[in-house]
C-alpha cells in the first residue's frame, strides 16, 4: 500500500516526472506556491479531503494504489513514467 500523500500528488500531477519516492516531498513544494499560493492549510485541506476518500472506499485506495505504481518509475533517470510515456 502507498502513502495517502503519495497517492494525492500522484491523482493530481500525473503529467510530472517522478523517479522514486524519495522526490514526492520536492514535488509537493514546489506544487504549493503554485497551486495553493503557498498557503499549506488550502493545501491540507484538499489533502484531507482525499485522504477522507482514499481510506474510506477500498475501490479508491485500489485504484491510487495503482496509480501510485504508474506514476513513480523506480527507475533509472533515463526510464520516465508510463503516464508520461502514453500521454495520459
Amino acid at each position: 500500500m502507498t502513502g495517502v500523500l503519495d497517492a494525492w500528488l500522484a491523482e493530481k500531477y500525473r503529467s510530472e516526472r517522478i523517479f522514486d519516492h524519495g522526490e514526492v516531498y520536492g514535488l509537493f513544494k514546489r506544487r504549493l506556491a503554485d497551486e495553493f499560493g503557498g498557503s499549506l492549510e488550502r493545501a491540507f485541506e484538499d489533502l484531507a479531503a482525499y485522504a477522507d476518500r482514499y481510506l474510506s472506499n477500498p475501490d479508491v485506495r485500489e485504484e491510487a494504489d495503482a496509480s501510485v505504481g504508474l506514476w513513480v518509475t523506480g527507475g533509472p533517470d533515463e526510464l520516465i513514467s508510463e503516464y508520461k510515456m502514453f500521454g495520459d
